[in-house]
């Protein structure tokens, strides 16, 4: 088995306390090819905070850096850790997965029959 470790982006950058926290790093461009050099094969991010910069973009700093990423995403107080997959199929599916949460998390009402 080989190990593939992924580091939390949470504490990190700006977007993410990194200031507060005295990150060395406070934007991606910097940060992501800092984490690859020491090792690391991932990134675990916020689906919210991937959104907010934009998929293109997103990829982009992920392909240049050549990381992989996990997904969080936080609804209603409830956290969900998406599976790590690879960047070019996860913007693909990232509409319909949180589709599906959201369906699962907040079933439609039942249709109320009338007879």
């Amino acid at each position: 088995m080989k190990l593939r470790p992924f580091r939390a982006l949470w504490g990190h950058c700006a977007a993410t306390d990194g200031v507060l926290a005295r990150s060395p790093h406070l934007e991606l461009e910097t940060l992501l090819p800092a984490l690859k050099a020491l090792g690391y094969r991932g990134v675990e991010m916020c689906l919210s905070h991937a959104l907010a910069l934009g998929p293109d973009k997103t990829k982009r700093l992920l392909d240049e850096s050549g990381l992989k990423v996990g997904f969080v995403i936080f609804s209603d107080g409830v956290s969900f850790v998406c599976v790590c997959v690879c960047v070019s199929e996860v913007f693909q599916k990232c509409n319909a997965l949180v589709n599906f949460l959201l369906t699962q998390l907040h079933p439609p009402p039942p249709h109320n029959r009338t007879h």
